[in-house]
């Protein structure tokens, strides 16, 4: 197992008081394989991403849990050697590759910098040689001068290739890409989700994708996990989880995809809105917005149902819903 979290709760401190933004988050990934996490703004899914990395600011605090990568936990290390993993055994790929890149370093310094950093013995020719070698992978037309260039002066899919280039170029056991073709045209989303399986694949690396997109989720993974207000509501093998919903929300979440809409009629919509972080929870989060919710649902505490071979849901009445 490559990744292993445990557990995990974080809180984030608003006007001197402490509110859960995760809560009890635990999953694995196997070396070498992709792991999707889906979920609408506020679920949850970014935090636990930059949880992994120690990206967290000052507001944030740590309240119990593990992350634990080839067994070693995240948590327990020093600043100065998680720093060192970052870029070079974990390395993420940002929402917004024009906010991501600065704007005042050519795109070679940036790479160049990535290198350096873990590795200082390499000479100006072997870095040139790797920064080249890197943006060739992610095909950038010229790298040769493309390298030299600022990141205003490209277009918003070649950016987000050179931000692949640039996680990928230490080659990270470890790679997170968090909603990367948000802000892409479709055609260009799937290039660049086309060449990230590839280079994935090439290099052995293990990858976790972040997105609100369920079909962006199946075409590049076979697990995912679907998150709601700062929880782990399902998980699965992704097909399972389309075919037989087993949650609420998913249901939910599913039914709102506008492949799955009816000619002539309106996309459905879940209805209300995800609680905000200051809002006391019922024990169910899903519990205000849930058409099935009973009760029973406020007092009873949650667990995992397992509703089918390596699928989980977090509800009473897990695969009890027939429509």
């Amino acid at each position: 197992m490559l990744l292993d979290v445990k557990d995990l709760s974080v809180d984030i401190e608003l006007s001197g008081k402490k509110y859960p933004v995760i809560t009890d988050v635990s999953f694995s990934i196997e070396e070498g394989t992709v792991l999707g996490f889906v979920g609408e703004s506020g679920s949850g899914k970014s935090i636990t991403a930059l949880t992994i990395m120690g990206l967290l600011n000052e507001r944030f605090s740590i309240k119990k849990g593990e992350i634990l990568i080839n067994e070693r936990d995240l948590l327990k290390l020093d600043s100065i050697t998680r720093r060192k993993m970052l870029g070079c055994e974990i390395a993420m790929i940002f929402q917004n590759p024009l906010n991501a890149l600065n704007p005042l370093l050519t795109i070679y310094e940036q790479m160049a910098e990535m290198l350096l950093i873990h590795n200082k013995k390499l000479s100006k020719k072997e870095v040139e040689k790797r920064v080249i070698n890197s943006l060739e992978e992610v095909q950038l037309p010229n790298p040769e001068k493309d390298m030299y260039k600022y990141p205003h002066e490209f277009s918003g899919g070649q950016r987000q290739r050179i931000l692949i280039a640039m996680a990928i170029i230490n080659h990270p056991k470890l790679l997170i890409a968090d909603e990367a073709t948000t802000a892409l045209d479709v055609t260009v989303q799937y290039k660049i989700l086309r060449l990230l399986k590839s280079l994935c694949s090439k290099y052995g690396t293990t990858l976790i994708v972040i997105s609100h997109n369920l079909g962006l989720i199946k075409y590049m993974s076979r697990e995912v996990i679907v998150m709601y207000s700062g929880r782990i509501v399902e998980d699965g093998l992704i097909d399972d989880i389309i075919e037989s919903p087993s949650h609420p929300y998913t249901k939910e979440l599913l039914s709102s995809l506008p492949e799955n809409a009816i000619k002539g009629e309106e996309i459905h919509a879940i209805k209300g809105r995800v609680p905000s972080i200051k809002e006391k929870k019922a024990n169910c989060p899903f519990y205000p917005r849930c058409k099935y919710g009973k009760d029973i649902c406020l007092k009873e505490p949650l667990k995992a149902v397992s509703v089918g071979e390596n699928h989980w849901a977090y509800c009473l009445f897990a695969g009890e819903f027939n429509e």
